[in-house]
């Protein structure tokens, strides 16, 4: 990362482990200036494009891969 005094390269000096997100305390290695980031997950819902619709939902997806998996077994069982 690099410094938001001065532009120059950075080194993480400490970091914080905490339920959701993680503290980090930087130092540049030209001026010395010292900064805190802080660093959050994000979570998304997964979506899947068919032909006909969106689909939001993981139980939608779990529908579509069991219709593709009967299609594979009816094809190998004739």
């Amino acid at each position: 990362m690099n410094c938001i005094k001065c532009g120059g390269k950075s080194t993480v000096v400490e970091t914080r482990l905490s339920p959701g997100e993680t503290r980090r305390r930087r130092q540049c290695v030209e001026c010395g200036y010292r900064w805190t980031t802080y660093e959050m997950a994000e979570l998304t819902i997964s979506q899947v494009r068919t032909l006909r619709k969106l689909h939001d939902e993981f139980t939608d997806i779990r529908k579509i891969m069991d219709r593709a998996i009967d299609r594979i077994d009816s094809a190998i069982v004739s």
